[in-house]
């Protein structure tokens, strides 16, 4: 779904907020980032173009799996139909080679076929 207006856009911040304080949150404090109470508050920053955010976001998902891994899909999706494609490879190619993989599964699988709308994020893989 591609945001139609900008009620939309605060809809699904106010979404991947509360996402981030779910499983996604408890994936974070697996990977050492952050925990259920903080990551919301990365995420928010990194809905803002925030690289340091957008870092800390990318390292949780490869700590996730089956339902964490769908709400860190949710919240890497709103984060680069926010931010854009252009934006968002700039700070997903400074990571590691898992941690690019696991952002562009999880992502490309959340948009489908959107994620032709995203190219520059998507040739990172």
């Amino acid at each position: 779904m591609l945001f139609g207006c900008a009620s939309d856009i605060r809809i699904s911040h106010r979404e991947a907020k509360q996402w981030a304080s779910e499983e996604a949150g408890q994936a974070s404090e697996q990977a050492g980032i952050a925990n259920q109470q903080t990551y919301p508050k990365i995420v928010s920053n990194a809905l803002y173009g925030d690289q340091d955010a957008l870092s800390k976001v990318f390292k949780v998902s490869p700590s996730t799996d089956a339902a964490s891994a769908e709400l860190q899909a949710g919240i890497l999706a709103v984060i680069i139909r926010t931010i854009g494609d252009d934006v968002f490879a700039e700070a997903l190619k400074k990571e590691k080679p898992n941690v690019i993989s696991s952002n562009i599964d999880l992502v490309s699988r959340e948009l489908g076929a959107d994620s032709k709308l995203f190219p520059n994020s998507m040739s990172l893989k």
